[in-house]
């Protein structure tokens, strides 16, 4: 980060810098790595704006409002000039809130203290469909439960992040008024926007939403452009050496491109990757994720 601050300082005086991540890192808290959780090691990132343009008064100052990465967007426009920072194009709205005012200490620009950030979290390394809401000092975890049954006893989470920083204590039973209020906080988020996955903003068809993607993911990424690439390669060896009519007597094509729908012994590459991946995975495991792919979204 300096050697990129020492770059910018011919224009340092005419520019702003803004320093985020996109995640945090569990590092073993609660006995986790990665980013699959919503416990603040996790969702919880810097958001730091420097630069010759930030006022001498904000500099160094530390700000506790809640923000969001969805508001990156609006801000950036902002600093770049955009007229407007949350509809910088026909017909596209963000979400975000432009937070330049805030930077440059405008009186009275500060994020309402009602503010409440929702993220969602939607991964092969989560269970299911996670989502949460920050509000005040609460912190709301729900979980989708309704897609399979395995999951239908994931109960929400509530943490006092204020006075229980660790997240230690699941204070859920305690509030059921709070939850009903995050809960509904939540839904009106989840149906907002234009690429919305639910009109009425329901988590569980959000989930299922995902779950669609994933597949479609899978599609593109695994089976058709792995498979592509191992018919060009089985091609590529075809066509440097065609088998004869002898070799072939019908002859119809004798270097017929790969059909991914093929599941002839040694052709998967699908398969060869996932046993590379997953120690242990076998015909058994194999058949799982052909049955789930040929189920359909």
């Amino acid at each position: 980060l300096g050697r990129v601050v020492d770059a910018a300082a011919p224009f340092w005086n005419d520019s702003y810098v803004v320093f985020i991540s996109d995640h945090g890192e569990m590092n073993m808290e609660h006995r986790q790595v990665w980013k699959n959780a919503f416990y603040e090691a996790s969702a919880r990132v810097p958001f730091i704006v420097s630069g010759g343009l930030v006022p001498s008064s904000q500099r160094g100052a530390v700000v506790s409002d809640f923000t969001s990465l969805l508001d990156v967007f609006p801000t950036v426009n902002a600093m770049l000039g955009v007229a407007d920072p949350q509809r910088p194009a026909p017909g596209v709205v963000l979400n975000g809130v432009n937070l330049l005012p805030r930077v440059q200490g405008v009186a009275g620009a500060a994020p309402s203290a009602d503010r409440a950030v929702v993220a969602q979290y939607h991964s092969n390394l989560g269970s299911t469909g996670a989502f949460m809401v920050r509000k005040h000092q609460w912190k709301y975890v729900r979980f989708a439960t309704t897609n399979f049954e395995i999951f239908e006893a994931f109960a929400p989470r509530l943490f006092d992040v204020e006075n229980d920083p660790n997240e230690l204590h699941d204070v859920a039973a305690a509030h059921a008024d709070v939850l009903a209020d995050l809960e509904a906080t939540l839904k009106a988020e989840l149906a907002t926007g234009a690429n919305r996955a639910s009109a009425g903003g329901d988590p569980e068809e959000v989930d299922r939403a995902a779950m669609r993607l994933n597949r479609d993911v899978y599609a593109k990424f695994f089976l058709d452009a792995i498979n592509a690439a191992a018919a060009a390669r089985r091609l590529e060896r075809c066509a440097a050496n065609p088998p004869s009519r002898r070799e072939d007597p019908e002859f119809e094509a004798p270097c017929v491109v790969y059909d991914p729908s093929r599941r002839a012994a040694g052709e998967n590459d699908v398969r060869s990757l996932l046993e590379a991946v997953y120690q242990g995975f076998d015909d058994a495991d194999m058949a799982k994720v052909d049955a789930w792919y040929a189920a359909g979204p």
